[in-house]
């Protein structure tokens, strides 16, 4: 599934909006996670994990 951008800048200004855009996108990024983990029926928990990994360790992803 292919998730629209979201904006660049916080919804608001201030900590407030700064603290909700990043509720935002990291409510988004669990919903990728869902779907992806449905889609290839894998489990949820194992595509978090995989995700994870790669965002820490991009040098071990394959084609990275």
């Amino acid at each position: 599934m292919v998730y629209p951008p979201r904006p660049s800048g916080p919804t608001s200004s201030g900590p407030r909006g700064k603290r909700q855009t990043w509720r935002d996108l990291a409510g988004d990024v669990q919903a990728a996670i869902t779907d992806h983990a449905k889609e290839q029926g894998t489990p949820r928990h194992q595509v978090e994990a995989d995700v994870k990994k790669a965002a820490r360790h991009p040098d071990l992803v394959a084609g990275g």
